[in-house]
């Protein structure tokens, strides 16, 4: 038996004196005996058949009295299923659920048939749980909707799902590559509430939403996680708002959207070190994202190194280097970065954009707002609103951004940029910022 294919032949004999023993099929197979009948060598392409899975598609109710008690339930009816139209899932009540809910490849996902878990009209659905890795993985899934409106169409956050584990490698919402060419694709994860156990003293929940392999970490690389959009959540209390790590610098991720999603609880519900971080991707959109990081409030209260707000690449700890896990052809265009503040009296760097140095590729960074980023830096940390390696052989385009570098920045002594270019040679193009 190899998956869902059953492989067999047959050997039998006659009751003659001296048995006759053949094999069907024949081909290939050597060595006959009897009593019992057997070949020592089985033929070369024995029969099969395979076990089809039953079928699934359209509206199912998932909560008491539904078409699934759980969605536990449902997800794992839908993993034994083939996948023939579109699934909705629709969740009629708060469920007691078994986490993580892993949600694996089917043969029968399409842009047609898709699979959408969605609060039903009215219905304001809250998960709570613990798991040591993600709430909701989509191990590989592709073409699966999360949407946490009740609404049809709508933007409404309505569902809510709160990771109570304390430890550092745990999420909300996970899209894990499986492998190469079996990555999590075309899936959506929009209008949601994601909620971890992080506070500004101590790091807990990684991240709200995270994209990278079956290890949840800021060096995870998961390839081909392709396609994927990440839509108009509010995050809180997590390290990091969105992660998202392509596989290398020849495998990176494409297609990767994240948008209008809300980073800005103030304490004790903040995002304490990063708001949205991509490695190795190709064409990512950030846009209209509100962030607001707090990572320390000054004297040794919160924790250590740099904050920022959105980093491609890199996160850099002072002036040194630019270069790290290469993000081309992005697009960062009109979010707010309101606040990024690390006082602590170590003397840290705190960032509002950063790019990072690569050798090919157009980066666009336009009409975004920055405002509030406060380090107490002491060299070679520093803080800046926007930071651009830029590189030799690609381009960097830093259009009309307002930076305000305002707020006071507790026992500094390195300084603070409205905007930092390092690299080597760069090519960058700065036209109309304020």
């Amino acid at each position: 038996v190899v998956g869902n294919t059953v492989s067999y032949y047959v050997v039998a004999q006659d009751s003659a004196a001296r048995p006759n023993v053949s094999a069907n099929p024949a081909t290939g197979a050597t060595g006959f005996t009897f009593n019992p009948p057997a070949v020592s060598t089985p033929p070369t392409t024995p029969n099969s058949y395979t076990i089809v899975p039953p079928p699934i598609s359209g509206g199912k109710t998932v909560g008491t009295g539904g078409d699934y008690a759980t969605l536990t339930a449902a997800v794992a009816a839908l993993n034994s299923s083939t996948i023939t139209g579109p699934v909705v899932f629709s969740l009629t009540s708060a469920t007691v659920e078994t986490f993580p809910i892993t949600i694996n490849a089917n043969s029968g996902s399409s842009a047609v048939n898709t699979v959408t878990i969605k609060p039903a009209p009215g219905v304001s659905p809250s998960f709570s749980g613990s798991s040591a890795s993600c709430m909701i993985n989509l191990s590989g899934a592709d073409w699966v909707i999360i949407d946490g409106s009740n609404t049809v169409g709508g933007t409404s956050r309505d569902l809510t799902i709160t990771n109570t584990n304390t430890g550092t490698s745990s999420a909300d919402v996970c899209l894990t590559s499986t492998g190469v060419g079996a990555g999590a694709t075309n899936n959506t994860v929009k209008n949601t509430n994601l909620v971890g156990t992080t506070i500004t003293a101590t790091p807990r929940t990684l991240a709200g939403v995270f994209s990278g392999s079956s290890t949840v970490s800021i060096a995870s690389a998961g390839a081909d996680n392709d396609n994927n959009t990440i839509q108009n959540n509010n995050i809180t209390k997590t390290q990091y708002g969105i992660y998202a790590g392509g596989a290398s610098a020849a495998n990176k991720n494409t297609g990767t959207v994240i948008t209008q999603n809300v980073m800005n609880a103030a304490e004790p519900n903040n995002v304490t070190t990063g708001g949205i971080l991509v490695n190795f991707e190709d064409g990512t959109q950030v846009t209209q994202n509100d962030i607001s990081i707090l990572k320390s409030t000054g004297g040794t209260t919160g924790t250590t190194t740099t904050a920022f707000g959105i980093a491609l690449g890199l996160v850099p700890i002072n002036v040194t280097s630019f270069t790290g896990s290469d993000v081309v052809n992005a697009v960062v265009s009109r979010n707010k970065i309101d606040g990024v503040t690390q006082l602590h009296t170590n003397g840290y760097s705190a960032f509002g954009i950063v790019v990072n140095t690569v050798t090919s590729g157009i980066t666009l960074v336009s009409n975004n707002m920055i405002s509030g980023i406060r380090a107490s830096s002491t060299t070679p940390d520093f803080s800046a609103g926007i930071v651009a390696g830029g590189g030799a052989g690609s381009t960097t385009q830093i259009y009309n951004n307002s930076v305000s570098m305002t707020g006071t920045r507790g026992a500094a002594t390195f300084p603070s940029y409205g905007l930092a270019v390092g690299g080597s040679n760069p090519t960058v193009d700065v036209r109309d910022n304020i």
